[in-house]
């Protein structure tokens, strides 16, 4: 037999399942660049980006609730792979392979 908090989140969870069905959602990740610095023109110019901006579009369902939509991009924030690998520091290790190829 399930608790009453139990079936409140069945019920939550099948809506938002319903809803997320008909959901259109979309990402695109720009960035800010000087290319006078990777092009080696000022040396004073940064070379890599300078700044991101992540455009998340969501088109949900007209009769979405407000609520939904709020859940939506919480969980947006929290889960998105794009705005998780530009926020945070990331190790990258510089392999050079100079061995002749042939």
């Amino acid at each position: 037999m399930q608790d009453e908090h139990d079936v409140c989140g069945d019920q939550h969870r099948f809506q938002l399942e319903h809803q997320l069905r008909r959901l259109h959602l979309g990402e695109e990740v720009q960035g800010t660049v000087d290319v006078r610095g990777c092009l080696g023109v000022d040396p004073h110019a940064q070379v890599g980006f300078t700044g991101f901006w992540s455009t998340v579009r969501l088109q949900p369902a007209a009769d979405t609730p407000p609520r939904l939509i709020d859940k939506l991009i919480e969980t947006t924030q929290r889960v998105c792979v794009n705005l998780d690998t530009l926020q945070r520091p990331n190790t990258i290790e510089l392999v050079v392979d100079s061995a002749s190829a042939g």
